[in-house]
C-alpha cells in the first residue's frame, strides 16, 4: 500500500494524514475505532510527531491506543470521585448538622478499632515525637565539658597482646583513674558493671579498690533487676549509703533485687545511681528512668546523682520527672570522644603528648562503643546509638536542666477543646461555659 498518495477529491491536513495512514495499518490490532475517536477529540494529541516513516506507522497506533486506554481510566476515577463527592453533599443535606456527628461517631470507631484490632495507628505519638526530634530546625549542642572515653574496638585491639581479652585486669583501670586524677577532672564516671571479683587477678582487684577509696569523684552503675524478683532478693535499701525514705510510710526492710559493684570502695554515699535504659513497646529509647520509686524509696539514677554532684544541689526529685524524654544532642558521635588506648597510653608514659589539661573540670565517662560488647541502643535518633553516649546525653540534661516534659493530656484537653469550638461555630453543639446572667 503506498501511503504518500491519498484521494484527489480531500485536501489532507498533517494531522488527518497521520490518523488516516495509521488506521489503515492498524487493521489487524483492532484499533481503527479508537483511532478515529481519539481523532474527533480534539487536538489532545497534537503533541505527537504527526509525520512518521511508514514503518513507524503501525508504532504510532499503538501509542494512540495505549494512551486512550490511560485517558479512559482518568475520566472513570474522576467520575467516581465527582460521585462521591455529590453522595457527601447529598447526606449532609439530608442530615443537616448531625451529619458531622455522625461522622464524629464513625472517625471514634475507626479508632477503637484500629487500637483493638489493626494498630495502624500504635505509638503515633511517639513516631511523631522521633520526627520533631530529629528534624528540628535549632539542635542544642552537646556540653564540652562532658568527654567519653571511648573503650572501642581500636583499644580492645591494641590491648589484647598485654592484657587479653576484654574484662581486662582491673589494675588498667586502677592505673587509669591514678593517673588521671593529676588533671582534676570534676567527676569519673564508670559505665561499666564491675558485679563479680577477678578471681585469676586478685591483685588488680586490690589495687583498683585502693585507688577508687581515696578518690571523691568517682560514680559507679547500678543495675536495678525486674521488680518481681524484690522478695527473692536479700538487699535492703538501708545498705546503700545516702538513700532516704520518701516518707514516713516507707518499708524500712524493703528488700530490691540489683546488681552493686563488687568493690567496697564503689560503695559510698551519693556516687552509686541506676544505669538501666527501658526502650518503649517498639524497641526505641526515648526515656531516662531518673529515679525508682519503690516500698517508698527513691533509687536515684546515675545521671541525677552525677548532675547533683557537679551543680552542688540537693537531690531535685520534685522538677524532673521520674521518666524523663531524652532531649538529644544530635546524631551519634555528638559528645567528644577519645579512644581508652590512647588515653591510658599516654597517662602512663613518661614522655606526654597529649595536653595536660585535657580533662580538667570535665565530666569523663568511660564506656564502650565496640559492637562486641554488646552496649548498643535503637533510639529516636538512630537504630545504632551506643550506650554510653546515652548516659552523657541524660547527665547533659539533668546538668543544665534542658529536658522535654511530657505534655500529653495538656494536649488532649487542647484537642478537646478545638473541637467543640469547632462543633459550636458548625452549630452542632451549644456553647459551653458559664451561661450569661
Amino acid at each position: 500500500m503506498n501511503f504518500n498518495h491519498f484521494p484527489a477529491r480531500e485536501k489532507f491536513s498533517p494531522l488527518r494524514a497521520f490518523i488516516y495512514k495509521a488506521s489503515r495499518a492498524s487493521k489487524k490490532v483492532g484499533v481503527k475505532n479508537h483511532i478515529h475517536k481519539v481523532y474527533f477529540q480534539g487536538a489532545n494529541f497534537r503533541r505527537f510527531k504527526f509525520h512518521k516513516p511508514p514503518n513507524q506507522t503501525h508504532k504510532a497506533a499503538k501509542k494512540i491506543y495505549d494512551f486512550r486506554l490511560n485517558h479512559s481510566l482518568i475520566a472513570q476515577m474522576t467520575k467516581l470521585k465527582l460521585l462521591l463527592g455529590q453522595w457527601l453533599a447529598n447526606m449532609t443535606r439530608k442530615l443537616k448538622n448531625n451529619f458531622y456527628i455522625y461522622l464524629a461517631a464513625l472517625f471514634t470507631v475507626l479508632v477503637l478499632l484500629d487500637a483493638s484490632v489493626f494498630g495502624v495507628g500504635l505509638n503515633m505519638r511517639d513516631r511523631a515525637f522521633d520526627f520533631m526530634v530529629k528534624y528540628r530546625v535549632i539542635q542544642p549542642q552537646a556540653d564540652p565539658d562532658i568527654m567519653i572515653v571511648d573503650i572501642n574496638e581500636a583499644s580492645l585491639h591494641a590491648f589484647a597482646k598485654e592484657f587479653g581479652s576484654w574484662p581486662w585486669s582491673r589494675q588498667v583501670m586502677g592505673e587509669f583513674v591514678e593517673n588521671i586524677q593529676a588533671q582534676k577532672p570534676k567527676a569519673i564516671v564508670f559505665d561499666v558493671l564491675f558485679s563479680d571479683a577477678d578471681i585469676f587477678r586478685p591483685e588488680g582487684d586490690e589495687y583498683f579498690n585502693e585507688v577508687i577509696s581515696n578518690a571523691d569523684n568517682t560514680f559507679f552503675p547500678i543495675l536495678r533487676l525486674d521488680i518481681s524478683q524484690d522478695s527473692e532478693s536479700k538487699l535492703k535499701f538501708t545498705q546503700i549509703p545516702g538513700l532516704k525514705l520518701k516518707d514516713d510510710s516507707g518499708n524500712q526492710d524493703a528488700t530490691f533485687a540489683a546488681i552493686l559493684p563488687h568493690f567496697e570502695g564503689a560503695i559510698k554515699a551519693n556516687r552509686l545511681g541506676t544505669h538501666n535504659v527501658y526502650p518503649d513497646i517498639d524497641g526505641i529509647v526515648r526515656e531516662y528512668r531518673i529515679y525508682h520509686d519503690d516500698y517508698g524509696w527513691v533509687l536515684p539514677s546515675l545521671p541525677l546523682v552525677v548532675g547533683d554532684y557537679v551543680q552542688m544541689n540537693s537531690f531535685p526529685y520534685a522538677p524532673i520527672p521520674k521518666n524523663m524524654l531524652i532531649n538529644w544532642r544530635g546524631k551519634p558521635f555528638s559528645y567528644q570522644y577519645v579512644p581508652f588506648s590512647d588515653v591510658f597510653t599516654d597517662l602512663t608514659s613518661k614522655v606526654k603528648k597529649r595536653p595536660q589539661n585535657e580533662f580538667t573540670n570535665k565530666i569523663v565517662i568511660i564506656g564502650s562503643t565496640a559492637p562486641g560488647l554488646f552496649d548498643i541502643k535503637a533510639t529516636a535518633m538512630d537504630k545504632q546509638f551506643p550506650g554510653v553516649e546515652i548516659l552523657a546525653t541524660a547527665i547533659d540534661n539533668v546538668k543544665h536542666r534542658r529536658l522535654f516534659k511530657s505534655v500529653a493530656r495538656q494536649n488532649a484537653l487542647y484537642f478537646v477543646k478545638f473541637i467543640a469550638d469547632f462543633a459550636h461555630h458548625l452549630g452542632v453543639l451549644p456553647q459551653y461555659g458559664p451561661r450569661p446572667i
